[in-house]
């Protein structure tokens, strides 16, 4: 068997969806009230396929051929191709509320404290659990030195920022988490940038105080990462997404059969046509795709189901915590070579408890802290007033 036949993600997607219909009946997840909600449901899908990628990169990597990119133009596209959707998300959505805010002002505070937030607690759970295997590796001992291993410890709390290194001598510590904090830079990057271009090219009231911020947050991130400037470009569509969907013009035929199938066109040509994402047509491909998700395509409804939105919320989840399931199954517990049939299968178990832990994670943990964004937005700004 190919160890990356195509037909093995339909396999676990129906599996994983299963999943969630079944766990319905013991976690009642309650569907966010958004306004994208094709968007809401691609979310799921891409932090899913993500999985995916790294599952097939552990096929390679558990025979000794390195942490490679697998040799597979779509388990390739599972990984590059969702992350800079994922920025594309980012860059619609933040330039939606600048372009809906023009002339008039921003709830900055409001904004940061949402922002942390959504990425910092389940950043730092992640961190706990890995850390937790860190020690575990290393029989319970420290053997790096303190000082260092402290400093280490910090590196890792810019929460992306800056590289992340090696714990307590444990190689290739980021492998435990499938390296996927790189992506939080890029974010990290945006939102530091959103002051600064509200104010100059959309005319936003914004003060001193939180141009300070943007010019320090940029700073400290321009000086502490290695970014790659085609992640960059990826914002762009989903800026040029958020320009479009204002006008209304394209509403009409995303939301038509016609739209899902050209959206679908685009993602299938970039995906057989290229073996990346980066570079120019590709890129453009995915940014047509992703500006008819952001105008309502739903591909033909997939999108829209309830199934989909619940994938969806639970996507940063999914995104921070597969990599660690699939790090203590197959460094752990199932440590032999495997065929290919039997790490499929392997991963496919695993799947199951991935959207389980999951949904766990974002009902008692996840959900209750960023739901206290108001009360900690109000806290802030009375001590600071």
């Amino acid at each position: 068997m190919n160890p990356v036949n195509p037909i093995i993600p339909l396999i676990l997607l129906i599996i994983i969806l299963l999943a969630i219909k079944l766990s319905d009946f013991f976690f009642k997840t309650k569907l966010n009230d958004v306004k994208h909600l094709a968007i809401d449901g691609l979310r799921g899908y891409l932090a899913v396929f993500v999985f995916f990628h790294h599952g097939a990169i552990w096929y390679y990597y558990a025979k000794n051929e390195g942490w490679n990119n697998p040799p597979s133009n779509l388990f390739n596209h599972f990984g590059q191709t969702s992350v800079l959707l994922f920025f594309m998300i980012t860059g619609f959505l933040f330039y939606s509320k600048l372009i809906n805010s023009y002339k008039g002002s921003i709830d900055w505070l409001r904004l940061y404290v949402s922002r942390f937030l959504r990425i910092t607690p389940l950043f730092l759970l992640a961190f706990l659990f890995m850390f937790i295997i860190v020690l575990i590796a290393s029989g319970f001992k420290i053997t790096e030195a303190p000082a260092s291993l402290l400093k280490n410890i910090f590196i890792w709390l810019s929460f992306g920022i800056i590289d992340m290194p090696d714990l307590n001598n444990v190689p290739d510590t980021r492998l435990i988490i499938a390296c996927v904090s790189w992506s939080l830079v890029y974010e990290w990057l945006f939102y530091f940038s959103l002051p600064l271009i509200a104010l100059i090219l959309f005319r936003i009231k914004t003060g001193w105080k939180v141009i300070l911020l943007s010019v320090a947050g940029l700073t400290f991130v321009l000086l502490n990462s290695s970014l790659d400037i085609l992640n960059l470009i990826s914002f762009i569509g989903g800026i040029a997404g958020a320009f479009i969907y204002k006008t209304g013009k394209l509403n009409n035929f995303a939301n038509s059969i016609f739209g899902s199938m050209v959206a679908a066109g685009c993602l299938v040509c970039a995906v057989v046509l290229f073996s990346t994402p980066y570079a120019l047509v590709p890129l453009i491909l995915l940014s047509v795709f992703f500006i008819l998700i952001a105008n309502g395509t739903s591909l033909f409804g997939l999108l829209h189901l309830n199934i989909s939105r619940i994938l969806g919320q639970i996507s940063y989840t999914i995104y921070l915590m597969h990599g660690i399931l699939l790090y203590v199954t197959f460094t752990f517990i199932l440590k032999a070579d495997h065929t290919p049939i039997e790490h499929w299968a392997i991963v496919s178990i695993i799947s199951i408890f991935l959207i389980v832990i999951c949904r766990i994670i974002y009902i008692y943990y996840e959900a209750p802290l960023f739901g206290l964004t108001s009360k900690y937005t109000e806290i802030i700004r009375k001590k600071l007033s």
